[in-house]
């Protein structure tokens, strides 16, 4: 894929004639506007009885607000990155909190943030701890200059075990085809022995389904999967948002990988709690065995 096709968008192709286009390909899967997706405590934790069922592990962990205010000071946000997603802070700085106390970086440890875009987790990450922060996005110029590094996220231009840790943050659910199945094999080879990858938000739901902005998906020739729902939204801006069943994420990421990684899915019990605008319920956490 070259760097353009990702953003490729057809200035005349309207939404309602991109639907037209997607119901045309999956009868009958293809609706209008957000699915229904309810936050409640009963609906997470029936999620975690059918990952159970799958024998995939869970944590519910709850987050003092303490935790994350002193998070926030250390980094000093407002200051340092005044206009990193205003609109959406909370959200996001609870991620970048999420992910440093589970990733947990080390002075000298190699980190890398996958799909960075314009993300400041490697540079936050490098000042907290001293740690050597990559990023890394389909984006960026090919190869490795300097901490950037420009390649498809399942074909990273690195050794064998040459990362302590793998942030995949609001990125795993662009990933189209099998390219999130073949990403997690490859976080595998580069990860060193006991690192970690974490993926969060993971977006996860009873049934599997999609989220498009067909002015963005028809163009770009997203493929989906026949026996799942596609919801289209207006001005998204996106090819498509990957919704995972607890069966989907055991055969998807989790069992074609269990014979060297270790993973779990953790559940935030708090996660509004810290401000309401906050989305983020669920993260997979892998270890390297």
């Amino acid at each position: 894929m070259q760097k353009y096709e990702y953003y490729l968008k057809d200035k005349t192709l309207g939404f309602d004639d991109g639907v037209k286009i997607l119901k045309s390909r999956y009868p009958n899967k293809v609706f209008i506007g957000w699915p229904p997706i309810a936050y409640s405590q009963e609906e997470n934790i029936n999620l975690l009885s059918e990952l159970n069922k799958f024998n995939v592990r869970t944590e519910q962990v709850e987050i003092l607000p303490k935790d994350y205010d002193l998070y926030i000071n250390q980094v000093n946000y407002h200051k340092k990155y005044p206009n990193y997603y205003p609109s959406n802070y909370y959200e996001k700085t609870f991620e970048h909190f999420l992910a440093f106390k589970f990733l947990n970086p080390k002075k000298d440890d190699k980190f890398i943030d996958i799909g960075a875009e314009n993300s400041p987790h490697a540079d936050i990450f490098s000042k907290l701890t001293g740690c050597h922060g990559y990023v890394q996005d389909i984006m960026l110029k090919p190869g490795i200059h300097g901490r950037n590094i420009g390649c498809d996220a399942s074909m990273i231009p690195v050794e064998n075990g040459f990362f302590d840790s793998i942030l995949v943050a609001c990125a795993i659910e662009h990933f189209e085809n099998d390219s999130d199945m073949k990403f997690v094999k490859e976080a595998s080879r580069i990860l060193k022995s006991s690192g970690k990858i974490l993926i969060l938000p993971l977006y996860m739901h009873n049934h599997p389904f999609y989220v498009a902005d067909p002015i963005f998906s028809v163009p770009g020739n997203v493929n989906f999967c026949e026996n799942q729902n596609i919801y289209c939204v207006k001005d998204w801006g996106n090819r498509q948002g990957r919704f995972y069943s607890p069966q989907t994420l055991h055969n998807r990421l989790i069992e074609g990988n269990s014979n060297n990684m270790e993973f779990k899915v953790i559940y935030i019990k708090n996660f509004n709690k810290i401000n309401p605008s906050i989305y983020c319920r669920f993260a997979l956490l892998g270890t390297k065995k």
